[in-house]
Formats: C-alpha cells, structure tokens, sequence
C-alpha cells in the first residue's frame, strides 16, 4: 500500500519483499526488535508513541491525504535497518 512512496522517498536504498514472505509476523518482528536492541537502538518504553502511516478514512475523506508524513525519525535508510 505504501511502496510507491516508500520508493519514491528511498529510491534503490529500499528492498521491499512482496507477499507473502513480505508480510511482518511476530517473529519477523521479534528479530527485528532484537538486532535493534543488541545494536543500541534500545530506548525506554515510557518515551515510545505511536507512528501511525496511514490515517483513519474520516481524515482521508477531511482532507484528501491517505498518508501520514513520515516521521523524521526514520528519514534515512539506515535508521530503517
């Protein structure tokens, strides 16, 4: 739903993997929170919110916009892997 501006954002810095293998589970992103955190990128779960990509239909249909701006937190392709 979001590769074309995920690609449009990242260009060829971006791998995207199609369904079904492409699709997050529990442990795909258990092994991703744990590469993360062994690589420091642990911070304290008081200060986590919520980044939300897509916006519920009744803003959509406010404002014409589908998709959030991406959090500046996750501008470059590094802070991706």
């Amino acid at each position: 739903m979001v590769a074309d501006a995920l690609h449009a954002r990242f260009g060829n810095a971006l791998r995207l993997v199609p369904p079904p293998d492409g699709r997050p589970d529990a442990v795909a992103v258990g092994r991703l929170g744990a590469r993360l955190l062994a690589a420091g990128a642990g911070i304290a779960a008081e200060t986590l919110t919520p980044v939300y990509v897509r916006r519920a239909e009744a803003e959509v249909q406010r404002t014409g916009e589908r998709f959030e701006a991406l959090c500046t937190r996750f501008d470059t392709p590094g802070n991706l892997s």
